[in-house]
């Protein structure tokens, strides 16, 4: 059996059976800050006492593999009270052999949005891919085929399993509404005044700041550019200062004739 397979089919079903939901997205969704603010939050009802970076949110909300920094072993070496929720974090495609019955926090993002946003991820971050924006658009395993394709995935198997989605946009217009909904979903206690602090912690800006300061544990890159950066702008619909018309085009009509009708479903979250 081969690593990858191994990994499939024994390493990640047993740690599914530990964790009690999922939060699910496609890369470059916007997850980081939802994710910040959930540490946050956490920290404060479940009085775990942790000034929450971007190196130690880990420990609350961890990566659904086994990495000892950013993966499950970060949250369970903490040996936090019972009653904190083990929340995976995972841009993994749907399959019911890896997750097994849990339940699902899935967040969504303007399409648009997070094609800009992973086009300067692999360019300035990674440096995996140094073409241009149409070039990127139409790459089969970056672009807009495969966020697709995740899509597709994600939002028809969830049709047949317990979950809540999220967007970015709702977030961002309306973060107490969104977190609360997201908290009931998880049977977590709702605690105004901590979220009120959450969501202050959790400012773009403070995010920003933080990030400069101490970076990402398993990421090297420059801090100091803007684009290369995991929190880069924080906006909902700041795709126009970097896509053409016919950028825009491409996209619209892709995503109409390819993306199934939960996938559309689940992306009129977007809107407005």
């Amino acid at each position: 059996m081969s690593q990858a397979m191994f990994r499939k089919w024994i390493v990640l079903p047993a740690l599914a059976r530990q964790v009690e939901a999922f939060l699910v997205s496609y890369p470059k969704s916007g997850r980081t800050w939802l994710r910040f603010l959930l540490a946050n939050y956490f920290s404060d009802v479940f009085g775990l006492g942790l000034a929450v970076d971007t190196q130690n949110l880990f420990s609350i909300l961890p990566n659904f593999d086994k990495d000892p920094v950013r993966g499950i072993p970060s949250f369970t070496a903490r040996s936090w009270p019972k009653t904190v929720p083990l929340i995976a974090v995972s841009h993994l495609p749907f399959s019911r052999w890896t997750f097994g019955t849990g339940s699902f926090v899935f967040m969504v993002r303007d399409p648009r949005d997070v094609l800009v946003s992973a086009y300067f991820h692999e360019t300035r971050h990674k440096g995996r891919f140094s073409g241009d924006m149409a070039s990127f658009l139409k790459d089969k395993k970056l672009g807009l085929p495969a966020l697709a394709h995740y899509l597709n995935v994600w939002s028809n198997g969830l049709e047949r399993r317990d979950h809540v989605m999220i967007s970015y946009e709702r977030l961002s217009r309306a973060p107490e509404q969104e977190v609360e909904k997201l908290l009931r979903a998880l049977r977590v206690p709702i605690d105004r005044t901590a979220l009120d602090r959450a969501i202050r912690l959790s400012r773009f800006e403070a995010m920003q700041e933080i990030e400069i300061r101490v970076g990402i544990p398993g990421h090297s890159y420059d801090r100091t550019d803007l684009e290369s950066r995991r929190m880069r702008k924080g906006i909902a619909h700041g795709y126009n200062s970097y896509l053409s018309a016919e950028h825009l085009e491409f996209i619209d009509n892709y995503c109409a004739a390819n993306l199934s009708d939960a996938a559309k479903r689940a992306l009129s979250l977007c809107v407005g």
